[in-house]
């Protein structure tokens, strides 16, 4: 894969057969759902830099991103969701060819853990509900493999493309009631709780040749809740305790980098 810190040079030819090198930025994609508002407006918004790195955008959001279908690599959407990926991508690029791009994250994209965080950190607080660690791995993996894209992301990895998962953030706290009123003592886990659960997930995931990547602990209050800090604007006004900022936008393409900067220096 091309370097972030040395992009790959291309050979072209000059006049009278002489070549000089250009650079080739590495080529990343994010695919999702109405969640990738946030990480377009922390590009688009210039929040995020990312040089020698060429980032693009597929997904589509609500409805239409249940149209998206996948199979060997490439996700084509319905008739029916054409306009809504074209709002996304900018209109150059309808179907997603994992080919295409050096690395494919995913985020969101409806893997979503909050109820998996809030059961299994609740529980390990409240005597007698503690559950082993075989028990939390075959919720995760019930979890994991109902959802469609987390499927398509394993497959793509098992097909040799380089694959990051960002699941969906947790719930916003403080805008639509109280996420944790059935979940009340994941209120008081630690980070290292959490951690804990984050391990199982990251490896679960790494066995299928996947990285995966958890919410900063820095946008995280009340055990498994999203700062109200990281909330999309107007959020409150809606009710909308799923959608985030530009800023935290931004913090996940710097995440997603930064996993990518690490990973080559590792390789080397």
């Amino acid at each position: 894969m091309p370097s972030l810190d040395a992009p790959e040079k291309a050979a072209t030819a000059k006049p009278g057969g002489a070549e000089t090198a250009t650079a080739k930025a590495l080529r990343l994609c994010f695919i999702g759902d109405s969640n990738l508002a946030a990480l377009k407006l922390g590009h688009d918004g210039g929040i995020a830099e990312a040089a020698g790195v060429d980032i693009s955008f597929y997904g589509a959001p609500g409805p239409d991103f249940r149209a998206l279908r996948y199979s060997d690599g490439v996700i084509v959407p319905d008739p029916q969701a054409v306009e809504a990926v074209k709002l996304v991508t900018g209109g150059d690029r309808i179907n997603f060819d994992a080919a295409e791009v050096d690395v494919v994250a995913f985020f969101a994209a409806r893997f979503r853990v909050q109820a998996f965080f809030e059961e299994f950190l609740h529980r390990a607080s409240v005597p007698g509900a503690f559950v082993s660690a075989q028990v939390r791995m075959r919720a995760l993996e019930a979890l994991a493999m109902s959802t469609r894209y987390v499927r398509a992301a394993f497959d793509m990895a098992a097909r040799g493309h380089r694959v990051i998962f960002v699941p969906t953030p947790f719930l916003t706290d403080a805008i639509a009631g109280d996420p944790l009123a059935k979940a009340p003592m994941a209120a008081q886990a630690t980070p290292d709780d959490r951690a804990a659960l984050w391990d199982e997930i990251e490896g679960f995931f790494a066995a299928r040749g996947v990285t995966l990547l958890r919410q900063p602990d820095e946008t995280v209050v009340r055990g498994c809740l999203t700062d109200p800090a990281f909330a999309a604007i107007g959020a409150e006004a809606a009710g909308d305790a799923v959608h985030k900022s530009a800023e935290y936008g931004a913090m996940v393409i710097r995440q997603v980098l930064a996993s990518l900067e690490t990973a080559e220096i590792s390789a080397k």
